[in-house]
């Protein structure tokens, strides 16, 4: 018990700890996790899990809900959103706390702030993406430019064969009439 209530202690200076019931409720939550989301303690209250984790995510989490409902302690990313409506995201794990009926009392998480990370895997990609498209245009003017190149290459050729042609024309007039 003691070992648990350190851990708990240091989980609560270090990073963001918040507990649930097993409707999803906050029983309790750490001033970390408060600070990150902006809500305050009567906000919580009257808020559920599936309150703040985004839309786009409700349906996968429902499915680890149910896992962690079911006594068994699940580890990942939750993509939440701020009382100002910003995107943060939150690597940890859920596990769940039995009574002495081995019946859940609780859902504790515990985890870090991983905001800057994602934010900066997302700009990456960004970068990654318009940097493959700006080789791809380059690739595509390059081909453009080839066949520019055959174009010019082909007149240029058709235009010495005319200059030839007229050039011999004017050879064999000039040898067959030398008075001229």
């Amino acid at each position: 018990v003691q070992k648990n209530e350190i851990l708990c202690e240091l989980t609560s200076k270090l990073g963001i700890r918040f507990e649930l019931d097993i409707n999803g409720n906050f029983q309790d939550y750490n001033h970390q996790f408060m600070h990150l989301l902006k809500y305050t303690q009567k906000d919580l209250k009257a808020m559920v899990i599936y309150d703040l984790i985004d839309a786009m995510d409700l349906e996968s989490f429902n499915k680890h809900w149910e896992t962690i409902v079911s006594g068994n302690n699940y580890s990942g990313l939750l993509r939440i959103k701020s009382s100002h409506g910003e995107e943060k995201w939150i690597n940890g794990s859920f596990a769940a706390v039995f009574n002495m009926s081995h019946e859940i009392n609780r859902i504790v998480f515990a985890g870090f702030d991983v905001t800057h990370e994602k934010t900066l895997e997302k700009d990456s990609i960004t970068q990654s993406d318009t940097i493959r498209k700006q080789e791809k245009m380059l690739k595509d003017a390059e081909k453009e430019q080839a066949i520019r190149i055959r174009e010019i290459k082909n007149e240029l050729l058709s235009s010495i064969k005319e200059t030839e042609r007229l050039l011999a024309i004017d050879n064999r007039i000039i040898d067959d009439a030398p008075e001229a």
